[in-house]
């Protein structure tokens, strides 16, 4: 029980250490994929843009449940990168002149990135009454350098919006995209050591050590183990 105990505590450790590495490489691969990646307008017939009189139209993120359907909609979609932005109004009122003016305006910019899946996130949402900001929400981004931005839109299609570096996670992406990656870095890891093993195995050598074997069930140079020897 006691030798079992250090042994989890070991394999837990492992576990943690790569799924920790598969969050990393997910935000990572988000950042480089919002900076450098490129996006054009959604193939529709009228270039990504879509109208509430010729379809029903919903957010393309979640948004508070009161927000109204969206009355317009433009997508740019790329290779690991999608924007959407999308406003609605509703209702109208007289303004002091006799002119008619919306009651609320809801608008919504979202930008998401990652790959295999859009795993992070940045969005701004903005409700305004009397064509007057009264309410802001953005999820949390890290904003880059003018010239930054400016040597980016030059190497690569700019999608028109201003770049930054996405915090908040697309759940439930982000763990989906953190298991892909974890994964992958054990597989990384440990095929070198099991073509190793193998090789060791066939020419009649300690897996570990790579001494050979004798007739005894340990290996006589570090102690371990002698596995079952594969047929020559």
């Amino acid at each position: 029980m006691t030798a079992l105990r250090p042994r989890r505590q070991r394999q837990v450790r492992t576990i943690a250490l790569f799924l920790l590495l598969g969050a990393l490489t997910t935000v990572v691969v988000a950042w480089v994929l919002c900076m450098l990646g490129s996006a054009t307008p959604e193939r529709t017939e009228s270039g990504g843009m879509r109208w509430a009189h010729d379809e029903l139209l919903e957010w393309p993120v979640h948004v508070p449940a009161d927000w109204p359907q969206p009355t317009f909609l433009y997508a740019r979609i790329g290779r690991g990168l999608r924007i959407d932005v999308g406003n609605t109004a509703i209702g109208d009122d007289r303004g002091p002149h006799g002119a008619m003016r919306q009651m609320a305006q809801y608008s919504l910019t979202s930008v998401r990135s990652g790959w295999p899946v859009l795993a992070m996130q940045s969005r701004t949402m903005i409700v305004r009454q009397h064509a007057r900001a009264e309410r802001i929400d953005r999820a949390p981004a890290i904003p880059l350098p003018f010239w930054l931005r400016q040597y980016i839109d030059g190497i690569s299609e700019g999608y028109g919006l201003t770049r930054a570096l996405p915090l908040s996670p697309v759940w439930p992406e982000f763990l989906a995209s953190t298991l892909i990656y974890a994964l992958a870095f054990w597989i990384l890891l440990r095929l070198p050591r099991a073509v190793r093993a193998h090789i060791r195995l066939r020419r009649g050598q300690c897996v570990h050590c790579g001494y050979p074997i004798a007739s005894s069930d340990v290996c006589t140079e570090c102690g371990a183990p002698v596995p079952t020897r594969a047929p020559a």
